[in-house]
């Protein structure tokens, strides 16, 4: 279920807030959420109703692919609220535009890569796409052949060394085959700028190297 909630920010631009529920929202819930939305000394400037009609606006908000961190802060804040139902919130921006506008807005204000133009709003959180089957890879069997194939079709950036390291530690350590995922996660890991494992550097506390 998709709550909407709308809040005027100034001339020509307001936000929409979609609210996706695992049910009803009771009267006092969506009062709550409203009150939390509007978080300005104006909530007269938010409310269920758009203030915009939809045939001036142009409405941008993010590919719903992936949750973003303003829906992760905003839902962990609901849960601390007890709004235990509210599974997502996702929010958008609407220009109000004249003859001709649209395409300017969308040439100016749209990310391409993480937004995305939305004619009616967010009516639904559904991508429509079916995850892939986690799959083995056969390390154990194949050895790091298998290991190689797989870093170069998934572009995990492991160098020699790291091939090296990951087939020890799942076959000889471990002793087991890994997942697609979680080399992909090691692979996103190593990419980090934490990887202060590279710089060789000793940690010794109270004389004992770690």
């Amino acid at each position: 279920m998709i709550y909407r909630i709308y809040r005027q920010m100034g001339n020509g631009l307001e936000l929409g807030f979609y609210i996706e529920a695992t049910g009803q929202l009771s009267e006092s819930e969506l009062q709550q959420l409203q009150w939390l939305i509007a978080e300005t000394f104006e909530p007269a400037e938010t409310g269920t109703k758009p203030n915009f009609v939809a045939d001036d606006v142009v409405e941008i908000g993010p590919r719903l692919s992936i949750e973003t961190p303003f829906s992760s802060n905003a839902v962990s804040i609901c849960q601390a609220m007890e709004l235990e139902q509210i599974t997502r919130i996702e929010r958008t921006r609407r220009y109000v535009v004249g003859n001709g506008q649209s395409a300017s807005i969308l040439k100016t204000c749209l990310d391409r890569m993480t937004e995305q133009h939305y004619p009616n709003g967010i009516e639904n959180f559904d991508t429509g796409s079916t995850p892939e089957d986690v799959r083995v890879v056969d390390l154990v069997g194949r050895g790091k052949v298998a290991l190689e194939e797989v870093n170069s079709a998934l572009g995990l950036g492991m160098d020699a060394r790291d091939l090296e390291y990951y087939q020890h530690l799942f076959v000889e350590v471990l002793k087991r085959n890994p997942t697609d995922v979680e080399l992909f996660q090691l692979g996103n890991a190593n990419s980090e700028h934490c990887r202060h494992w590279y710089f060789k550097g000793q940690i010794v506390i109270d004389g004992t190297p770690m």
